[in-house]
């Protein structure tokens, strides 16, 4: 994936659907998309991950707390996505 810095701000998503992902390659999608969100300026980003047992939930949410820059993790209200989805607050 090569990016252009001049247009990145305007084709950055603010989202990422990592269904289905095991824990390795989920986290470092997120940690991928997190950087370019960054970059990017946007001030929040979400990660779709759903609920089943919560194991991708857990290790994502514990990467994207140690991640650089992020500024802090939360859980959706529920008609956003509650334990199926993160919000991810970016440091700006």
């Amino acid at each position: 994936m090569s990016l252009n810095n001049e247009n990145e701000g305007q084709n950055a998503a603010s989202e990422i659907n990592v269904i289905g992902y095991n824990v390795d390659d989920a986290t470092r999608a997120v940690e991928k998309f997190v950087d370019h969100a960054f970059l990017a300026g946007l001030p929040r980003v979400r990660v779709v991950h759903g609920s089943g047992m919560g194991i991708l939930r857990k290790a994502l949410r514990q990467a994207l707390q140690q991640h650089p820059h992020v500024e802090s993790v939360a859980e959706p209200p529920q008609n956003e996505g509650g334990g199926g989805a993160t919000v991810v607050e970016l440091r700006v």
